[in-house]
């Protein structure tokens, strides 16, 4: 039978040379792995951040919406009662009624108890 000829590589011993190239790969290596991560981390602050702005101007849409249908209400209301085809009694609790349409829209506008109005949830959103 024939055997193969084996092939050995060339021994290099302790190369200087190729200690200190093994050594800036592997740094170059590791400082990659921290760039990828912290990278990484900065995408997931960043979606979170962005996610956060939205849900506070959809907040702000709703709160708008809302103040919008009491306006319409309460400006139908103003008509209805300009026209004095009401009864005294009618009048009366459309003007209660329209009083209470206003508190909304105020309450809409700036709600301080909660936080939760216009003003602050637009601030909210502008600066997220």
């Amino acid at each position: 039978m024939s055997e193969a000829p084996e092939t050995e590589l060339p021994d290099h011993g302790n190369d200087p040379f190729r200690t200190r190239c093994a050594m800036l790969v592997s740094c170059l290596a590791m400082c990659l792995a921290i760039a990828s991560l912290g990278g990484n981390n900065a995408s997931k602050e960043s979606m979170s951040n962005n996610i956060l702005a939205a849900n506070a101007y959809s907040f702000y849409q709703a709160k708008n919406i809302r103040q919008t249908d009491y306006k319409i209400a309460a400006d139908e209301l103003r008509i209805q009662i300009a026209n004095d085809k009401l009864s005294p009694a009618a009048k009366q609790m459309a003007e209660k009624k329209l009083e209470a349409y206003e508190k909304n829209i105020a309450r809409y506008e700036s709600e301080p108890e909660t936080g939760d109005g216009k003003k602050r949830v637009d601030g909210k959103s502008q600066r997220a």
